[in-house]
Formats: structure tokens, C-alpha cells, sequence
């Protein structure tokens, strides 16, 4: 109906905080008080022209915005910003912002945690000294900003609001008492694993802060909100004092100082419009024939303008087994899965299949999709397969994930396993194959504790599957070749994910391809075995997410 109506709302200056569905959650600081490095502290606030003109630019483009602060206080607006000089000399805007700053009526930070990314068109964070103090260390600001980051949500800091982004370490307060204390090691120790680490930053510049500390402070800062970033581990990009600068580096538009403020609203906003704007399609079923005449099920879908993603199941599943990731995946990737040739609904006419059958399905979907280049997931045997399909295909790749995978072809030990594994197929069915097979595939914990989930996993190997598809993919497991020689010519990034108690493909045949495959990222999913990414789907996508962010 046109303007949101929290949207109309604000714009009226009436607030009505809502949890609607595509809100810009604005994050304000409610500090007053700076404490300097002689102990003294002196006035500051959040800077009215850093909060209302990005918020004036969402609401004339019909985005409601809510708004939340540590304890659910309205902010104290700094009086240097308090004037219609902040605001270009424009009476109707300056007049338009005060009167929407006088009825802000905050949520706390302990009400982020049930607002879901899904309602979620982006997060803005607006500067003033005040951020320093009670935004910069509050930890439940961070966890709200690691999942909107995971979520590749639109956020907008500027001049002092880029110091939130350090809330996202781990312990924020002893990273920040370290760097207050001058021990940098330290803080440098307590910053790794930063979620920000590498993106290019701009934030109000230490030049600039030693200008504010002579005519407006009248002493020195606790520490220099720049070199919080660097030392975190951030490219921090800064002009001349004073100087407009915004610098986009994915999901994170950050400006310099309040002169920023116009540009930076216009980069916001624009970029929170073309996100909401993205046309993002339901996964649709379809077919495709293979040149040998087999026909194979799959699914597309997702954000149609986004990179393209394939994920491919492993044995004895389907595409079904990647639901979790699909959903997390389809806002900003176009998405495809896939019933490999004898598994789901992709059952076999022609007899048994090799490997290089199955890295033929995969480039012929992928010509089928018109899909040049794409980033591939492969678990379990969808790694073998794709370590294979790159060794073939190599420019057919953007990225590799490697989940729950190895490069080694199978032992004679293994060959005899699946060898019986056939015999129990055949003798007895998949049930009871399926009974035997789950022990092992999952950790021990899932295994006693989770058992909806273990009727889950036995649903999956016997609802779609059939005796002969899985005896068929077993032959495939038992004669494909070894990549491991050609691990090194991997030149694409590369992400290599492994549950903590993962039996089947333990963590050591996961250090074989990190330490094969150059650059490559290793992470160990905890509270899973071998079926990680849906015994522990949190930890596996969340990791699959940044990896797929850090691509350029």
C-alpha cells in the first residue's frame, strides 16, 4: 500500500516499533559521556545529520526502518551536529529530521536476537563520539551483527559507527581494554577471527580526531577509532580531514565524517533498494536428458542476477539432503541442486555408471543452465566428483567447497566394505543398509541424542532411492580415480569443511587437501560427524557463507 506503515509512521514523527518483514534496523548509541585519556570526560552524542539523512533517503523510498539501542534509550544528539548547517543549509530537511528525532522510541539490544534476518533490508549504524562507548564493546550487538553478516545484509556505518563492527569479535571489551592499554599483540591476539577482517573501511581518521581532540575535546581520546580497525585486522581507506569518502567492499558501505553524510545516504540507500529489488525465484523441479539419454532431476532457483551455485549431494542421498542450505543461499545466489544419475528422482536406465559419467552429468547440466563458470559444493562422493570434474573441467570452476570429502580413490579395504555393503543391499534391503551405514556417518551425540534426525537421514537413503541406483553407485564409489596428484593444480579458491567426528572422512583427509590446494581455508564443523551439513547446519552454513562472501 505504498509507505510501509511503520514508515508513515516515522515520517510523521509518530513511533510505532514494529517487526515487519523487510525493515532497516538502525542502531543507535545512547552515551553522553567521553571519557578522555586524563580521565576527565566531556559532552558528545550520536550526530543527527549521520542518523537522519540516511534515514530521510530509506523512508523517501518507502523503507520502514526500526530503530535499537543498548538498553532502549532514545540517543543524545550532539550539539555540533544540531544545526541546519549539518544539513546543507536546508531548512525543510533540518526541520524534517528534528522532528523525527523527537519521538525515537528504541528497542534494546535484547530484543535483536528474535528479529530474524529474513525481516531484516539492511543495518544502519550513524556516528557522533558516542558509539566509542557503549556500541563498539556490546556483544550482543556483535552476534546480531555476525548473523547479518552471514546474511549478506546491507550495513551502513558512518564516521565513529564503523567502531560497532568490533563488537563482532569475540570478546570485544578485552580486545578494546588492550588496545587502551597500548598492548597490541594482545589485542591483535583477541581480534582473530574477526568476521570484517580484509574489507576495505573508511572511519573517522585519526587526523581527523586530533583535530576534534584541539577544538572540540580538549584532550586526547582513549584510542584512535582507525587504528581499532587496522589493528582488527580492517584496510582502513581515509582522505584529507574532512573530505567526503564512502568505501563499498561487499555487504559493508562505511563513510568517513559527518561531510560524508549525503553520499553516504544516497551509496545506503541505493544499495538497500537494489537488494529488496532482486528478483528471487522459488527452487523450480526440473529435467534434463544426458547424451547418453539418461534423465536427471534438478532444481533452480534463488536471486536470478546472483553468482551461480551448484551443490551436489552425496551417497546414498539426494538433493534433498541440501534444504537448510538452500534457504540461506537463494537470496543472494542462483541456486542449483541436483539428483546425481541412480539417487532421488534421477534413476538409471541404461545400467551401472562410472565417475566420468557423473562429471559428464555435471558439465552437461551445467551447459544446460547456460552456466559458464560456477561455484561448486561437493559432499562426500559430490567432492569426489568434483575433484574430478575440476581435474577435468578446470576452467568450468569459479570455487570449490570440499565438505566431508577425500582425494584418495579407494583402498582394497574399502573396495571389500562396499563389496558387503552390496551383499546387504541385495540380500536385505535398503533399510536395513540404511541402519548400518547412518552409525558411522553421524557423531556420536547426533546418533543417541537426535533421533528425529536419524529418521530423517533413514528417510532420505530409503524413501526416493532404489536397490539398484545406490548398488550402482557403489560400483561408481569403487572405480573412480585418485586426484590426489592433481590437488595442486587447484588455482580457484577453496574452502574444505569437516565435522569434528567425521568417521568416514576424518579431519586427517582433510588436511590432505588444505595442505595440497593452495590458499585454501580449512574449518572443522563441531557437534557433527560425517553428515555435517545437516547434523550441524548453523556452524556448516555459516562458514559456507563467509567463504562465498570473501569471493571477489
Amino acid at each position: 500500500m505504498g509507505m510501509r506503515i511503520f514508515g508513515l509512521l516515522v515520517f510523521l514523527g509518530l513511533s510505532s516499533q514494529t517487526f515487519a518483514s523487510g525493515d532497516v534496523v538502525v542502531i543507535l548509541s545512547e552515551a553522553s559521556m567521553l571519557p578522555l585519556k586524563d580521565e576527565r570526560s566531556v559532552s558528545i552524542g550520536t550526530y543527527l545529520n549521520e542518523l537522519m539523512i540516511p534515514v530521510m533517503a530509506l523512508l523517501d523510498q518507502k523503507q520502514s526502518v526500526v530503530y535499537f539501542s543498548p538498553n532502549g534509550k532514545p540517543p543524545v544528539f550532539d550539539p555540533a551536529s544540531d544545526n541546519v548547517k549539518s544539513f546543507g543549509g536546508d531548512k525543510k530537511k533540518y526541520q524534517r529530521a528534528k522532528e523525527l528525532s523527537r519521538e525515537l522510541k528504541p528497542s534494546s539490544f535484547a530484543e535483536l536476537e528474535r528479529f530474524s534476518t529474513q525481516n531484516i533490508a539492511g543495518v544502519l549504524v550513524p556516528g557522533g563520539h558516542a558509539p566509542l562507548i557503549d556500541i563498539a564493546n556490546d556483544k550482543q550487538l556483535g552476534e546480531f551483527l555476525r548473523r547479518t553478516h552471514d546474511a549478506n545484509l546491507p550495513t551502513g556505518m558512518i564516521c565513529h559507527g564503523p567502531i560497532a563492527s568490533i563488537s563482532a569479535i569475540a570478546d570485544p571489551e578485552a580486545y578494546l581494554a588492550a588496545l587502551k592499554s597500548g598492548d597490541i599483540k594482545k589485542a591483535e591476539g583477541f581480534s582473530r577471527g574477526w568476521i570484517y577482517a580484509g574489507y576495505k573501511i573508511t572511519i573517522f581518521s585519526t587526523a581527523e580526531e586530533k583535530i576534534a581532540e584541539e577544538r572540540k575535546l580538549g584532550g586526547m581520546v582513549q584510542y584512535y577509532p582507525d587504528d581499532a580497525l587496522k589493528i582488527a585486522g580492517a584496510n582502513v581507506v581515509v582522505k584529507a580531514p574532512g573530505k567526503s569518502n564512502v568505501v563499498v567492499d561487499r555487504e559493508l558501505i562505511t563513510g568517513q565524517n559527518p561531510n560524508s553524510a549525503e553520499e553516504f545516504a544516497t551509496t545506503f540507500a541505493g544499495m538497500v533498494s537494489r537488494k529488496a529489488a532482486a528478483k528471487v525465484t522459488p527452487m523450480k523441479a526440473r529435467t534434463f536428458m544426458t547424451n547418453d539419454g539418461e534423465k536427471l532431476s534438478y532444481s533452480a532457483g534463488g536471486n536470478e542476477q546472483g553468482p551461480p551455485i551448484v551443490l551436489i549431494h552425496g551417497f546414498p542421498f539426494s538433493s534433498a539432503m541440501w534444504k537448510s542450505q538452500v534457504e540461506v543461499l537463494k537470496r543472494d545466489f542462483r541456486v542449483v541442486t541436483y539428483d546425481m544419475r541412480g539417487f532421488g528422482k534421477s534413476q538409471t536406465k541404461h545400467g551401472p555408471f562410472t565417475m566420468e559419467l557423473l562429471v559428464d552429468d555435471l558439465i552437461q547440466l551445467l551447459d544446460h543452465e547456460k552456466i559458464s563458470k560456477a561455484t561448486v559444493v561437493g559432499f562426500s562422493m559430490g567432492g569426489f566428483l568434483t575433484l574430478r570434474a575440476i581435474e577435468r573441467n578446470p576452467a568450468r570452476f569459479r570455487a570449490l567447497v570440499l565438505a566431508n570429502t577425500r582425494s584418495a580413490a579407494d583402498s582394497n579395504e574399502s573396495k571389500v566394505r562396499r563389496t558387503d555393503a552390496l551383499k546387504t543391499i541385495k540380500s536385505k534391503g535398503l533399510a536395513a543398509f540404511a541402519d548400518g551405514f547412518l552409525k558411522s556417518a553421524v557423531s556420536p551425540a547426533t546418533l543417541q541424542g537426535k533421533p528425529e534426525l536419524m529418521k530423517t537421514l533413514k528417510g532420505m537413503v530409503t524413501t526416493t532411492n532404489t536397490v539398484s541406483g545406490v548398488s550402482e553407485g557403489l560400483f561408481a564409489l569403487m572405480s573412480r580415480t585418485d586426484t590426489t596428484e592433481s590437488l595442486s593444480l587447484i588455482k580457484v579458491p577453496t574452502l574444505i569443511l569437516v565435522g569434528l567426528d567425521d568417521a568416514v572422512t576424518p579431519i586427517a583427509n582433510a588436511k590432505v587437501l588444505h595442505d595440497a590446494i593452495a590458499g585454501s581455508k580449512m574449518e572443522v564443523i563441531p557437534e557433527a560427524g560425517h553428515m555435517s551439513p545437516i547434523e550441524n547446519p548453523e556452524a556448516f552454513n555459516q562458514n559456507l557463507m563467509r567463504f562465498l562472501k570473501s569471493l571477489k
